[in-house]
């Protein structure tokens, strides 16, 4: 679920994520100066946190520890 929230200067744009274990996390998107470019980035941001989220759900640890190398160091 994505949404946003008023602030001082502008709308942040909230994405909400839940891990495998059933947790909830948020994460901003970034703050704007228009509602609707808030929630358009809060959009964006959660269909890359889905994305993430599923991707990892079923990999073995040599899987993960080329991926993760593959990210970091190339």
């Amino acid at each position: 679920m994505s949404y946003a929230k008023k602030a001082k200067n502008g709308y942040y744009g909230i994405a909400e994520y839940q891990t495998k274990d059933g947790k909830r996390h948020q994460k901003s998107a970034g703050c704007f100066k228009l509602k609707r470019q808030a929630l358009a980035e809060a959009d964006n941001l959660q269909r890359e946190l889905d994305k993430v989220n599923t991707d990892l759900h079923d990999i073995t640890l040599v899987d993960y520890f080329d991926r993760w190398f593959d990210l970091y160091y190339n």
